[in-house]
C-alpha cells in the first residue's frame, strides 16, 4: 500500500471521526436546548430512583402524566412543573442526601433507623395518614400498607409524636421462572397417578402424553384444572423433574447467574427456608418474641427435632439458627447441587463461573435454541431486567418471542414432603422504600410538592400502572380490575396471582434488638457473605459456597449455630 493511499485513508477517518464529534455534539446541544425550553418558567423538582432491575420506565411514564396534571400549577412566578429523574444502578446513601440535588429518592436495602436517627430523611406523615386527591374514594397511603409495615415504619418520639420517615415501594422476591410453551410442548409435567418408583419416563406426560391428552396431577395447591396442575410439589419431585427434562427431554432443565450466585442461590434457600417456616415461624428471627415450634439437631445426617418449643426472646435469638425450615432448604439445594442433571460439565462453565451474568443467563432463558433453558432462577424483577433480552430474542426469531406473547410462569416452590398443601409463603427481600431528603422548608413547595407526588405515585391507577409497566407488584395491599390485569403479560399474571395468594414474611421489625443491629440481621453482601441467616464458622462464607467447597449441610447447619451463638448482640438476661 503506497504512502498517499495510507494518507488518504488516515484523513478520511478522521474526518468521519470529526463529523461524527460534531453530530454528536450537536445533538447534545439540541437536546439540551429542548431541555430547557421545556424547564422555562416552570418549577423543577428533582428525584433520584435506583434503577436495577425494575429500569425507569415506570417512574418516566408517570412523571409525564404528573407533570400533565399539574401543568397550571402556580408556584410563586412559576407555571407547572417539571420533575427531573436521575436513575442508576450505584444506590444514594443517606448521608449524601443533603449535598444532592435530588428530593424525593426511590431506594432499596437501606437501614431505615439509621436514615432516621442521623436525621437524613424527612418527616413524611401527612402523605401517609392524610386522604390522598389522587384516589377516588380519598383513601389514606397507610391504609395500604400491610401491618408489619405499619409498625416498623411508624415512628414514636418521646413527646409521643407519631411519624412516618418512608413509605414502601416495590415488591422483591426470589424464586423459579419456567417457560410454559416448553412445559407444552415437551409435556414437562407429572402424569396422574404416576408410580413414583417406576421408570422416570412413565412418571410423566412427556410428547405423547400431551398429544394424547393424558390428565396432569393436582399439582401444589391440591386443586385439579388450576395453573399448576403437573408442576413439582416436593423436592424430590423437582429433583424428578430436572432429570427427566435433561435426560429425556434433552433440555436444560435449571440455570442461574453464576456472577451472581452468591447471592442468587442465598436468596433462592431463603425463599425455601421461609416458605417452610411460615410467616410467624420465620418472623421470629426479626421480632425475637415467641415460641420457635421446630427447633432441632442433625443427628446421623437427619433433622431432628426437639421434643420441646423453645421461647425465643432477646436472650437466645441464636436458637432460632436450628430453625427446620434451614436446615431442609440447605438439604435440598445440595441434593440440587450434586445431581448430574443440573451440575455437569456444561454448566459448570456457566453456573459457576464469576463472568456468567444474570442478564446473559435471561437471554440464554429466552433464546428458543436446539437444547432449551427449561427454568431460570431470578428475583421478580426479571422480566424488566430482561428487556434488552427480549428485544434481541425477537429480532432474530421473531414477535412470538415479545415479552406480550411469551408464556413465562412463576413457579410455586416445591415443598418438604411434610408441608405439602400449607400455604405459601414468601420473603421481601431488598426491602424498597421511598423517602424524601431531610433539611427541606416544610412550608415551601418542594416539600409540599414531593408529598404530593408521593401520593400521586402510590395512588391506586398508579399502583396498577406500576404493575403493569413492570410486570411485578408494588410491596402494598392492592387488587387490580379485571381489564388492568387482562393487560399483563403472562409472567405478570403469574406473578401478581402469586402474590395475592401469599403470606408475606417483611426482614424487619419495631423492637430494640433489631433496631440496634438491623444490618446484622437483614445484610446482603454481594461479595460473598450471602444471607447472615446462612453465615457459619464452619465455613467462613456463604452456603453455596461452602457446598462448592466440599462442605455438607448437616455441617454447615451446625456451624450456623456455632456463628450465631458468638455473637454478642444477645441480652444477657430478660
Amino acid at each position: 500500500m503506497s504512502n498517499l493511499f495510507k494518507k488518504l485513508i488516515s484523513f478520511t477517518l478522521l474526518l468521519a471521526v470529526a463529523f461524527s464529534t460534531v453530530s454528536c455534539q450537536s445533538k447534545k446541544k439540541k437536546q439540551e436546548k429542548e431541555e430547557s425550553a421545556a424547564v422555562a418558567g416552570k418549577a423543577v423538582l428533582n428525584i433520584y430512583s435506583f434503577s436495577s432491575g425494575y429500569g425507569s420506565e415506570w417512574l418516566t411514564e408517570a412523571i409525564k402524566e404528573y407533570e400533565e396534571l399539574n401543568k397550571d400549577v402556580v408556584i410563586g412566578d412559576k407555571k407547572g412543573i417539571v420533575i427531573k429523574p436521575t436513575t442508576d444502578t450505584n444506590g444514594v446513601a443517606g448521608a449524601t442526601m443533603a449535598g444532592r440535588n435530588e428530593v424525593i429518592y426511590f431506594l432499596e436495602q437501606q437501614d431505615y433507623y439509621e436514615l432516621v436517627a442521623n436525621n437524613y430523611v424527612a418527616d413524611i406523615t401527612p402523605a401517609i395518614t392524610g386522604s390522598n386527591k389522587y384516589d377516588n374514594n380519598s383513601k389514606t397511603l397507610e391504609s395500604k400498607m400491610y401491618d408489619d409495615q405499619i409498625s416498623y415504619l411508624k415512628r414514636t418520639n418521646s413527646s409521643g409524636k407519631v411519624s412516618y420517615y418512608a413509605y414502601p415501594h416495590y415488591f422483591t422476591s426470589f424464586g423459579i421462572v419456567y417457560d410454559v410453551d416448553l412445559f407444552d410442548s415437551k409435556g414437562y409435567y407429572f402424569a396422574d397417578g404416576y408410580d413414583a418408583n417406576g421408570a422416570l419416563a412413565d412418571m410423566f406426560l412427556g410428547s405423547a402424553g400431551v398429544s394424547a391428552g393424558w390428565a396432569k396431577t393436582a399439582g401444589p395447591d391440591g386443586t385439579p384444572e388450576t395453573g399448576d396442575d403437573g408442576l413439582p410439589t416436593t423436592y424430590e419431585e423437582f429433583l424428578l423433574l430436572c432429570r427427566f427434562i435433561s435426560e429425556v427431554g434433552n433440555d436444560n432443565p435449571l440455570i442461574w447467574s453464576g456472577q451472581h450466585r452468591d447471592a442468587y442461590l442465598t436468596h433462592f434457600i431463603n425463599a425455601l427456608a421461609t416458605d417452610y417456616e411460615g410467616k410467624d415461624q420465620m418472623r421470629l428471627n426479626f421480632t425475637f418474641d415467641g415460641y420457635a415450634t421446630n427447633l432441632g439437631t442433625v443427628q446421623g445426617g437427619q433433622f431432628v427435632e426437639d421434643a420441646n418449643d423453645t421461647f425465643i426472646d432477646g436472650t437466645n435469638g441464636q436458637e432460632l439458627a436450628r430453625q427446620a425450615g434451614k436446615y431442609y432448604a440447605m438439604d435440598f439445594y445440595s441434593d440440587l447441587y450434586n445431581s448430574p442433571a443440573v451440575n455437569n460439565a456444561d454448566t459448570q462453565r456457566t453456573l459457576y463461573s464469576s463472568t456468567y451474568s444474570h442478564t446473559v443467563a435471561q437471554e440464554d432463558f429466552l433464546i428458543p435454541t436446539t437444547r432449551r433453558n427449561a427454568m431460570l432462577l431470578d428475583g421478580s424483577w426479571w422480566e424488566t431486567e430482561a428487556t434488552a433480552a427480549f428485544d434481541k430474542v425477537v429480532k432474530a426469531n421473531g414477535s412470538q418471542y415479545s415479552k406480550q406473547n411469551r408464556r413465562l410462569g412463576w413457579m410455586p416452590l416445591p415443598k418438604h414432603s411434610s408441608k405439602v398443601g400449607t400455604k405459601q409463603t414468601v420473603y421481601e427481600l431488598m426491602y424498597p422504600l421511598c423517602v424524601v431528603k431531610n433539611g427541606l422548608d416544610v412550608n415551601g413547595w418542594e416539600y409540599k410538592y414531593a408529598l404530593d407526588f408521593i401520593q400521586f405515585i402510590n395512588s391506586d391507577e398508579q399502583i396498577a400502572k406500576f404493575n403493569q409497566r413492570t410486570g411485578c407488584t408494588k410491596s402494598l395491599k392492592y387488587d387490580l380490575t379485571d381489564a388492568q390485569y387482562k393487560s399483563l403479560t403472562y409472567f405478570g399474571k403469574s406473578y401478581y396471582d402469586a402474590y395475592k395468594a401469599s403470606d408475606i414474611v417483611f426482614p424487619y421489625d419495631n423492637n430494640l434488638l433489631f433496631a440496634n443491629n438491623q444490618k446484622v440481621f437483614q445484610e446482603i453482601d454481594y461479595n460473598g457473605q450471602g444471607s447472615p441467616l446462612y453465615k457459619s464458622t464452619d465455613y467462613p462464607t456463604c452456603f453455596v459456597r461452602g457446598i462448592e467447597n466440599g462442605k455438607t449441610a448437616s455441617s454447615y447447619f451446625s456451624g450456623m449455630y456455632t456463628y450465631f451463638s458468638a455473637l454478642s448482640i444477645w441480652r444477657s438476661s430478660k
